[in-house]
């Protein structure tokens, strides 16, 4: 059985590469990479809570399809035209 909740590792390296300045259109370098802490949410028995992993997941799919629908509404508003 997993530990780590595969969708929050991927969210959380990301949040964490971006905020150290990781553009996307770069290549990971090894050392980039292998320099990130990264914090996982633990029992009080000291385990790996998969259950708060997988709650943190699901908000970080959520704000990113908020961001695409976003985007979507967006790129609709700029190509009203407007006669008057």
């Amino acid at each position: 059985k997993s530990v780590i909740d595969l969708n929050f590792m991927k969210y959380e390296i990301q949040e964490v590469l971006l905020k150290q300045g990781f553009k996307w259109s770069k290549t990971a370098s090894k050392e980039k990479v292998e320099k990130i802490f990264i914090k996982v949410p633990v029992l009080v028995n000291g385990n790996y809570d998969l259950s708060a992993q997988k709650e943190i997941a699901s908000k970080y799919l959520m704000i990113d399809q908020i961001k695409q629908e976003l985007e979507n509404k967006l790129t609709g508003l700029l190509k009203v035209s407007v006669s008057i």
